[in-house]
């Protein structure tokens, strides 16, 4: 019962009264058309905000605005898989969110182990802080690396914001159903 109510099964049992026939149909197409518009929304919203933390977080390597562009594309990444879902999102794009996502997701894993090991080296201990320098230059490489291969994907993730904030984003009824399962 309680999941019914949930689902407004009574409502819509009352509207298929014969009195309301006629306003059952209009509600299902209204209820459709605005989760389409609230979805494209998303989208646009998401792809807005990821543009702009990837413009904001440059070229050159700083830590918290590159993981701020990490937090941006993984919320786009999301907006789309639930768009895929539905049949109106390629999943080569998506692919392309994740791969940069990954890469500074590893990035800031490995940030947060240099500045981990800066504030727990001991100073009383020369030989332990040799071998803790020597490690934060291999993990300064490690992030060099990884940020050169993020900013080889940049423009496609750029690219992906361009053609999610341009696309009409076009939803079947197949679509909503598959939509309503996942929700």
């Amino acid at each position: 019962v309680r999941r019914l109510e949930r689902l407004e099964a009574v409502r819509l049992i009352e509207m298929f009264d014969g009195s309301r026939l006629s306003f059952a149909l209009p509600w299902g197409l209204r209820a459709a058309r605005a989760w389409r518009r609230d979805l494209a929304y998303t989208l646009r919203e998401r792809a807005a905000a990821t543009k702009e933390a990837i413009d904001h977080a440059t070229g050159v390597y700083f830590p918290d605005r590159s993981h701020a562009a990490r937090i941006a594309i993984k919320r786009m990444r999301y907006a789309m898989e639930i768009a895929h879902e539905t049949g109106s999102e390629r999943s080569a794009a998506i692919r392309e969110l994740k791969k940069a996502q990954d890469l500074l997701g590893d990035l800031h894993d490995r940030q947060e182990l240099v500045d981990n090991l800066t504030e727990t080296c001991p100073s009383d201990k020369p030989e332990i802080a040799s071998q803790v320098a020597l490690l934060k230059q291999v993990i300064d490489a490690e992030c060099h690396d990884l940020h050169t291969r993020y900013l080889a994907r940049r423009s496609a993730v750029i690219d992906t914001c361009y053609g999610v904030r341009r696309q009409p984003h076009r939803i079947t009824a197949r679509s909503l159903v598959a939509a309503s399962a996942l929700a």
